[in-house]
């Protein structure tokens, strides 16, 4: 009958495997010392064995594991393995000179994966061990002691090449010697392994001779046959070597670098991801190393058919994110505690063989010390990555410098940006207002809320948040603060100094790839510059670059303003390379480019394209009443708008609302509502104190749109009360599309005053490449006013050779993209009205 105790349930499940150092070590000859000298010596003799042995792991922060003649133990670095081999040894030969004996021991060493669990109560009690190890990692350690002669260190490959890196950390006193023996096969292992040797004066190094489990593998080039070959190969060598590319492994100057997961083995287990933003931030602050962004590893994972999403970033992993980003290393960070110490580690792996290069670590005491570690531990990793040591030290700051001091902040800024990661913006929001309470100055939550304020279109609190972050000395790094100015310069100063502040970004952090896309925005939608557009979009499109899809998307909208319509399809196709779903508005646009009207349609009608937030629906609303005028159905275009308006009082909701009206107004035929259109443009005229400037000028392009529309329908009183306003002269100034329709709106009141030459004259100044479709189209209804027919032959062969622009131009939300294909439409009937041939 059973013990009560023992039918208690005993979690006997192996733990997940850890990487560990193991070292195995064995008495040399034991049997044939108890033998001669016996049992009763013998037994005082390996009773002070065993104590010199526990006391070398207790100064060595080794773990007994397991004990026969030998010792099983592990080790959190290799090189604290080899100390202990060399001082257990040391100690042995003094123990065995003061017995007259000749006491030896055999030590294997290897860096592996382990299994462990803990034994239960009852078995304990009955003899066996509390904790138990198992894994491939302990035999190749076990074959290594029996290859090992007596006096002999040997260790695996991955120990040698992390102890030999620390080598400066063994005792001078033990003069080690590092050696390596070449390849053996080893039994039960698939492959030849290379091993190594860690030797001293009293035990020098040489190659083990075969053993019955373990034999070496001779090298060919010591075949007699091939010497003369060699020697003609040792001849061509250099020659060889001076005409080859710097090796691949080779770390130079803004390679990419992939992050792994923070591997925590603490009982603490919100650690990991607060150390690994921490790890981030630090190493962030590097001009010489870049970090693959979180969201490219995402993006990465969700193209890895057989690596599930949410997988760990570990070796493995991250070697195959690094191959397929072409990112030259991995980092895989680890926090444990060591003899009452927190140790922060980290590894640099190389992503081809998988092998650990070099590690580095820092020790502290408590949670508190983290940071600090962090900041050590890159310091380190940067420092053998190439980069300058009197660079790190200028241009980088200590965490709590560049984020905060407060590791429960730090905690809550990383669950954040998990959640941004999974599109949960809402709870990313909620947390980050958690960080900042815990750390008021944190400015880097600050400015992660600031822009999703601005995604959100809430410039009203991006701004709020901005003003908080001092400029003078906020706690964040040089390029965070470049992007701070960068953004407020959008919100407060217009998009010229925008344009500035982005470019100066990327001319200083030449891969900070988000920066050459923001910079392709600002150019294309508010300054018109598609060739500049078109080269900063290409500087981003990098394969370190999260948004590669986005890109090319977005090089799609740029082609097709450039009128390169082939080029455009182009770049859907590499969108749809990298992701086969489809972007149904700018594939819409690009069809409707072509003319083809059906597959426009369709595209728009797919019921993704239906969503029904208020700005989706108002997209495909707009393309859809562009795709009805181009086929002439304009009843059809004016029933698209009569579900009614967004609802809600904020100011998206306000502008969603005054944009359809707009579209509505501007078709052929239409009966505006000369009220609410009137409304729109006295709305210009409400300044509030302190009001965004990105507001303002969307407010002024409203009200100046619907006053022209007024004008157009005979009623010009409120474009010549808008055109009298400073503020609207002032908004023209920072803002160029601005510019253009004050112009357009200056010539729409003279042609409606009889002064169609004067309204020519007015335009004069904004006809360039860059001006707005809408600017050629007043030239050419004004032309046409003052029967000046070679003047309307030229602006219409303008316009219609630029087909292109005018249905992919931004302006504000595309709302003039209806108003362009009319253009289009009247250039079309100009043209053959004025009966002149089509210039080139």
């Amino acid at each position: 009958m059973l013990a009560p105790e023992a039918s208690v349930a005993v979690d006997l499940t192996p733990s997940a495997a850890r990487l560990r150092c193991v070292l195995i070590c064995d008495l040399a000859d034991s049997t044939a010392l108890i033998e001669r000298i016996g049992d009763a010596r013998a037994s005082v003799v390996l009773r002070q064995h065993d104590r010199i042995a526990r006391q070398a792991l207790v100064r060595h922060h080794g773990q007994e594991i397991d004990k026969t003649d030998g010792f099983l133990a592990l080790f959190e670095r290799p090189i604290e393995a080899v100390a202990f081999a060399l001082d257990y040894q040391q100690q042995l030969r003094k123990l065995g000179e003061d017995n007259g004996l000749q006491l030896r021991t055999r030590v294997g060493i290897h860096v592996g994966e382990l299994l462990s669990w803990r034994n239960a109560s009852a078995d304990v009690a009955a003899g066996a061990k509390p904790v138990e190890v198992e894994g491939l990692a302990k035999a190749i350690a076990a074959r290594l002691m029996s290859l090992a002669d007596p006096g002999q260190v040997l260790l695996s490959e991955s120990a040698y090449s992390l102890a030999l890196r620390a080598r400066g950390e063994l005792s001078p006193e033990w003069q080690a010697r590092w050696c390596e023996h070449g390849p053996y096969r080893l039994h039960g292992v698939g492959r030849p392994m290379p091993v190594f040797e860690v030797g001293t004066a009293a035990n020098p190094p040489h190659p083990p001779g075969d053993k019955i489990k373990a034999r070496r593998l001779r090298p060919w080039y010591r075949w007699p046959p091939v010497y003369v070959a060699l020697l003609l190969a040792l001849i061509a060598a250099p020659l060889w070597y001076a005409l080859q590319p710097t090796p691949a492994i080779a770390f130079v100057e803004r390679d990419w670098v992939v992050l792994g997961n923070v591997r925590n083995v603490t009982d603490r287990g919100d650690l990991g991801p607060a150390l690994e933003s921490a790890f981030r931030i630090s190493l962030e602050q590097s001009r010489h190393v870049n970090l693959l962004s979180e969201l490219a590893v995402r993006e990465t994972l969700q193209r890895m058919q057989d690596i599930p999403v949410d997988s760990a970033i570990d070796r493995e992993v991250g070697a195959e994110i690094a191959l397929r980003r072409g990112a030259r290393a991995v980092i895989i960070p680890t926090v444990a505690e060591v003899g009452g110490r927190l140790r922060f580690s980290a590894e640099l792996v190389e992503p081809h063989s998988r092998a650990t290069v070099y590690a580095a670590w820092a020790d502290g005491v408590g949670a508190d010390s983290a940071l600090g570690s962090v900041d050590r531990v890159v310091r380190d990793l940067r420092a053998s990555l190439n980069e300058d040591l009197a660079i790190i030290t200028e241009e980088s700051r200590p965490l709590p410098e560049v984020s905060t001091s407060s590791l429960e902040a730090l905690r809550a800024f990383a669950r954040a940006r998990e959640l941004l990661n999974g599109s949960r913006r809402e709870e990313a929001v909620t947390v980050l207002r958690q960080a900042l309470i815990l750390d008021g100055n944190f400015d880097l939550a600050r400015l992660s809320l600031a822009t999703i304020e601005m995604s959100r279109g809430d410039y009203e609190k991006a701004v709020e948040e901005l003003r908080l972050i001092p400029l003078d000395n906020p706690r964040l790094s040089a390029r965070e603060r470049l992007q701070v100015d960068a953004v407020r310069a959008w919100l407060e100063s217009g998009p010229h100094e925008t344009y500035r502040r982005w470019k100066a970004l990327g001319e200083l952090y030449p891969d900070h790839l988000p920066a050459f896309a923001n910079l392709a925005h600002v150019a294309a939608d508010e300054l018109l510059l598609f060739d500049e557009a078109f080269e900063a979009m290409s500087m981003a499109l990098r394969p370190s670059y999260a948004l590669q899809r986005s890109a090319h998307l977005s090089l799609a909208t740029i082609e097709l303003s450039r009128n390169r319509v082939a080029e455009a399809a182009g770049q859907l196709e590499a969108a749809r390379q990298i992701d086969p779903e489809d972007s149904f508005f700018v594939f819409a646009d690009v069809a409707f480019a072509r003319g083809d009207l059906e597959e426009a349609r369709r595209r728009l009608g797919e019921p993704a394209a239906r969503a029904e937030r208020p700005t989706s629906r108002y997209s495909r609303l707009l393309r859809l009443t562009s795709v009805e005028l181009e086929a002439g159905r304009l009843e059809a275009a004016r029933k698209l708008w009569e579900d009614g308006s967004p609802q809600g009082d904020d100011e998206a909701s306000t502008a969603l609302r005054h944009l359809e009206r707009l579209v509505l107004a501007s078709l052929p035929g239409a009966s505006p509502d000369a009220e609410a259109l009137a409304g729109i443009a006295r709305l210009g005229a409400t300044e509030t104190e302190d009001e965004v400037e990105a507001l303002r000028s969307q407010r002024e392009f409203r009200a100046m749109l619907a006053a022209l529309l007024l004008a157009r329908n005979g009623e010009p009183g409120e474009a010549r009360a808008l055109l009298a306003r400073p503020a609207t002269v002032q908004t023209a100034q920072t803002h160029p599309i601005n510019a253009d329709l004050r112009s357009v709106l200056e010539a729409e009141v003279a042609l409606q005053e009889g002064r169609a030459s004067a309204a020519l004259d007015l335009l004069q100044s904004s006809l360039r490449d860059t001006s707005l479709v809408l600017v050629r189209h007043q030239a050419l209804r004004s032309a046409l006013a003052a029967g000046d027919d070679e003047a309307a032959r030229r602006h219409a062969d303008w316009l219609l050779a630029n087909r292109g622009r005018a249905i992919a131009e931004i302006n504000h939300r595309m709302v003039l993209q209806p108003m362009n294909v009319r253009a289009l439409a009247e250039a079309a009937a100009a043209r053959a009205a004025t009966a002149a041939p089509i210039g080139p």
